[in-house]
């Protein structure tokens, strides 16, 4: 309900990992309960190197790929879960290159739903700098238009 709330009210959102799935359900997608990760591509095998290097590509004329500059990507990811079949009201905008879906996009609103960790500390840092500016610069932007 409340993601549903903030996207009416137009309040951006950058969904992160779990939080993509929930954006994806609550908006009438489903999930793949549990990859089948054999060859450790989303998480590691253990607790102590759960974050894992995964390769990403996003999709050409998203909103996504405007705002990274770059199809492809290294992140960090650590999920046993992700997007099955992406919600009505979403469109796909990376994938892993086993298929699985790692990130969702509003067509119209400033909401993205990430699967990985662009906050780890061992990762690159450039995908967090990226989103997490263009998080701030709309967030600022939707303040701004919500003032008197």
């Amino acid at each position: 309900a409340v993601l549903r709330e903030a996207l009416g009210a137009e309040v951006p959102v950058l969904a992160v990992c779990r939080g993509a799935q929930l954006l994806n359900v609550a908006l009438g997608g489903t999930l793949v309960p549990h990859l089948d990760d054999s060859q450790h591509l989303h998480r590691g095998a253990r607790a102590d190197d759960l974050f894992v290097d995964e390769h990403v590509v996003v999709e050409p004329g998203t909103r996504l790929a405007e705002l990274l500059g770059h199809r492809e990507w290294t992140v960090r990811a650590a999920h046993h879960q992700a997007v099955d079949v992406v919600a009505p009201e979403l469109r796909l905008a990376a994938r892993s290159v086993d298929g699985v879906v790692e990130a969702v996009e509003h067509p119209d609103k400033w909401a993205f739903g990430i699967q990985w960790h662009p906050e780890d500390d061992d990762g690159h840092g450039h995908d967090l700098a990226l989103l997490w500016g263009a998080l701030c610069q709309e967030a600022g932007r939707a303040r701004n238009l919500s003032e008197p």
